[in-house]
């Protein structure tokens, strides 16, 4: 259900990525990143999402067991950014 929900939204989710990962251009992110990136923004898009805070701990978690070792700081900081652009009041994690 979440992979559909990430293909249909495909171009909007890549949007906000790409707005909020600075000097980054999605074809330049590593596979996985950008994947677990995906499912997070999708994630935050949901009317009835979970808290962003819960969404980027489980993002950054995923990050951390299946990526290199600067995935999850740059994982954090991309959906800090989108989290922010999405809901202004959302308190930053930076």
């Amino acid at each position: 259900m979440l992979v559909r929900r990430v293909l249909e939204r495909r171009a909007e989710i890549d949007a906000l990525i790409d707005s909020a990962a600075d000097n980054w251009q999605l074809d330049r992110i590593a596979r996985m990143d950008l994947n677990i990136l995906r499912i997070g923004v999708c994630e935050m898009l949901e009317p009835d999402a979970l808290p962003l805070e819960i969404v980027v701990n489980e993002a950054i978690e995923v990050a951390r067991k299946y990526c290199d070792e600067g995935s999850p700081a740059f994982v954090n900081g991309v959906l800090d950014r989108v989290a922010r652009g999405l809901r202004p009041a959302a308190p930053s994690r930076s």
